[in-house]
């Protein structure tokens, strides 16, 4: 039935053709920009038609050089291009499953295995899309013409916007709880500095406790450093294109004023600190380097002012801290160990001496003289 109805509308086309007096030429130029807009389907018709033409008169291509060369070359391209694009139209539909995302929960660790599946899915559908390009090798006119066709930009539409769009809604049910979460956090991380500060200020403050309070409080830091890194991978996602839905809820949800209150506790714990090894010095510099990223990233998107000036007092108060450097060497045992053997070299020489030393030969007594034969 298709068939049937493809050939009768060449026959009409034909007929048209006739009544407007349109030569071969212009029937394979036709093809030919169709061809390079990216409309295949379009070009195999109209080099049906000329086929067509050729066979209802033969005159109108005197020396066959349509029939043997320009269509063949023409057609040949066509189909190659054709069946190009049926491999993208199969790529962008395995690569649409692959975006599964139900199952994964609303954990932390779900968002970075979100953020990491969009990843892999992007790269992998880039790397095949690309694979396939290379496989039909097309001229380079035709090759960009295969750019300008549906099943392409489709799947430049899904590598830079649909893998978000994909995760979109579930990052919006995952953002009112994260939310939720940081503002908990930032409860208790002020419950727990209030008492931190209140036993530093007693007189009978215990060294132990107060080291209970400062691990604890540092323990509600690094948690909500990764709310924070979990925030901002969503807002990143995998996509060239903002989501506007997860930015809504984002503001709704006050991100700016989570963020900012969690600055300020963190300037008002690292000056609380009284010294740090350089293990921990290092750690907060690469939270601040952190915290920076995340203040550019909740600029561009919208979530919050910039927070420029209280970073800078965030680094300060980190400059300001005294690092106690790690003793790598304890100098008494050293010493002992030096000690015991320069004696052990000692005692062996000692001994080697005593051993090497040669022992008194007896003296040898003289012959007793001859006795006088006159006696």
């Amino acid at each position: 039935m298709k068939n049937a109805i493809k050939i009768l509308f060449i026959s009409l086309f034909i007929f048209c053709l006739s009544l407007y007096a349109q030569d071969l030429q212009e029937v394979y130029s036709d093809a030919k920009a169709a061809l390079l807009e990216g409309d295949v389907e379009g070009a195999l018709l109209q080099i049906s038609v000329a086929h067509a033409l050729i066979d209802e008169d033969p005159n109108v291509d005197p020396n066959g050089n349509f029939k043997n060369k320009l269509l063949p070359r023409l057609e040949e391209t066509a189909n190659k291009m054709n069946d190009a694009i049926k491999a993208l139209e199969e790529l962008n539909v395995s690569s649409q499953q692959q975006m599964t995302v139900d199952s994964a929960g609303s954990s932390l660790e779900s968002v970075t295995l979100y953020a990491d599946l969009a990843k892999s899915v992007s790269n992998s559908t880039i790397e095949k899309r690309d694979s396939i390009l290379a496989l039909y090798d097309l001229d380079a006119q035709y090759a960009e013409a295969l750019r300008k066709s549906t099943a392409y930009q489709q799947m430049d539409k899904f590598v830079t916007q649909g893998i978000m769009d994909t995760l979109s809604g579930k990052f919006t049910v995952i953002a009112g709880e994260f939310t939720e979460s940081l503002h908990r956090l930032n409860e208790n991380f002020k419950k727990v500095s209030d008492e931190l500060n209140k036993m530093k200020k007693s007189a009978s403050a215990n060294r132990a406790e107060i080291k209970k309070l400062e691990k604890e409080l540092e323990e509600v830091s690094r948690e909500r450093l990764n709310y924070m890194n979990a925030i901002s991978q969503m807002l990143k996602g995998e996509g060239a294109t903002e989501n506007a839905e997860l930015n809504a809820q984002f503001l709704e949800n006050n991100v700016e004023g989570i963020f900012t209150e969690m600055i300020q506790t963190e300037i008002d714990r690292i000056k609380g600190l009284a010294e740090v090894d350089s293990a921990t010095y290092k750690e907060l510099m690469q939270n601040y380097d952190l915290i920076k990223d995340y203040n550019a990233i909740f600029i561009k998107h919208n979530i919050s002012t910039d927070q420029s000036e209280l970073l800078a007092q965030y680094e300060r108060a980190i400059k300001n801290l005294t690092v106690i450097e790690e003793e790598k060497y304890n100098t008494y045992l050293i010493g002992g160990i030096i000690g015991g053997i320069v004696i052990i070299f000692l005692l062996v020489y000692l001994l080697s001496r005593s051993k090497g030393a040669a022992k008194p030969e007896k003296p040898v007594s003289s012959p007793p003289p001859p006795a006088d034969p006159k006696k």
